[in-house]
């Protein structure tokens, strides 16, 4: 019976794929043309709707999703001798939710956090974030000869231009690397999609990276060891009928090393 409900939520969600949710793409540049993208107006008056929360961080809510990555900052955290604080770059960081989360969760530790975001995001974060103590945001990559322990990557590199370029900058300027909520499909090759979180571009939409779980994996056995790999049940995609779970991975860097 339960299968059977499954199948019936995936066909459902395949037939609103127009209209909210994830529908084909050709390419990410006709991708692009078709959506309002990650800077829109509808977009990012999305985003400003999780800014009040933040206000007392102390009562955001649980998120199942964050389980696995506090056993993965603990576990990386065995690695770093004599480092107080973690120096953080979580690419993608939105508010800073997450440095807020782990400070809760990991109690034991303190943080130097850097989040990357795009310019129009940061151009509405509000001040009492940014003068957060332990927080800071920016919009330009970091140098490559600036150091992080951990690099975090919460949904994030499927929806960038170039996401292999993102993840060798993140491994190359980090210890260990965390890649949360990523798509990875049974397909043989990577594909483009369009997303529409809300009804009828409510909430925006903008083009994403569905990946082939054997292209992506194949890059990774490149240029990093995969300690620990995870399911992230509460995201998900259905394209043309077909579900894709999110995965998570923890990563440590090979150096000197080249693809």
């Amino acid at each position: 019976m339960g299968k059977l409900i499954q199948k019936v939520k995936i066909f459902i969600r395949g037939l609103l794929a127009p209209f909210i949710g994830f529908s084909h793409a050709k390419d990410w540049h006709s991708a692009k043309l078709r959506t309002s993208g990650y800077e829109g107006d509808a977009t990012l008056e999305s985003l400003a709707t999780r800014i009040e929360p933040l206000k007392s961080p102390e009562t955001l809510p649980h998120d199942e999703r964050l389980v696995e990555i506090v056993r993965a900052f603990r576990e990386s955290a065995l690695q770093i001798e004599g480092t107080t604080p973690i120096r953080v770059l979580d690419i993608g960081g939105s508010f800073g939710e997450h440095f807020f989360h782990l400070k809760k969760l990991l109690p034991k530790h303190s943080f130097d956090w850097t989040v990357l975001e795009t310019e129009g995001h940061c151009s509405i974060i509000p001040e009492f974030l940014k003068s957060t103590l332990g927080l800071r945001f920016i919009y330009e990559p970091p140098m490559s000869n600036q150091h992080f322990d951990i690099a975090l990557l919460s949904s994030v590199i499927q929806y960038v231009d170039a996401p292999y370029e993102l993840l060798s900058m993140a491994l190359g300027n980090s210890d260990s690397v965390i890649v949360n909520r990523v798509p990875l499909s049974p397909y043989s090759e990577d594909r483009v999609a369009i997303q529409r979180p809300g009804l009828l571009n409510k909430k925006g939409s903008y083009p994403v990276h569905i990946f082939s779980e054997t292209v992506f994996i194949r890059y990774l056995e490149q240029v990093a060891e995969i300690k620990r790999r995870w399911m992230v049940p509460q995201d998900s995609a259905v394209i043309r009928f077909k579900y894709i779970e999110n995965q998570g991975l923890l990563l440590k860097p090979r150096r000197n090393n080249s693809v």
